[in-house]
């Protein structure tokens, strides 16, 4: 069992980085509220798209 502290704290980043996750499910956003998130944090994201030098715009599709 792994204890806290750096090397935990430093294997959480990766895997946030790598976009993965512990397998947390929830329940679909609703397609309005998405819509307006989205619209809402669509500059940011671009910023962080830019920032990061990787693409993101999977954030920004219509779903």
């Amino acid at each position: 069992r792994e204890r806290s502290g750096p090397r935990k704290l430093r294997r959480s980043l990766k895997n946030l980085i790598k976009g993965r996750s512990d397998d947390t499910s929830y329940p679909p956003l609703d397609r309005s509220l998405r819509n307006d998130l989205t619209k809402v944090y669509r500059d940011d994201v671009i910023r962080l798209q830019e920032f990061l030098q990787r693409d993101l715009s999977h954030w920004l599709e219509a779903r």
